[in-house]
């Protein structure tokens, strides 16, 4: 996932309320994905989030 625009928030409001945003995005990718994966942070705006399915619960 890539979060886009967040140089300009960067550079028109500054790397604090960058850091916020990425932040809630942080939490919004835990709650859901919950304990069903991975979540990193790949560096910058990416993000990357790697979750098995359980075919026993109707998933492919």
């Amino acid at each position: 996932m890539d979060l886009d625009g967040l140089k300009e928030i960067n550079d028109l409001k500054g790397y604090i309320k960058e850091d916020l945003h990425i932040n809630k995005f942080s939490r919004i990718i835990e709650t859901v994905f919950k304990k069903s994966g991975y979540k990193i942070r790949n560096g910058g705006d990416d993000f990357v989030v790697v979750w098995r399915i359980d075919s026993s619960k109707g998933g492919y």
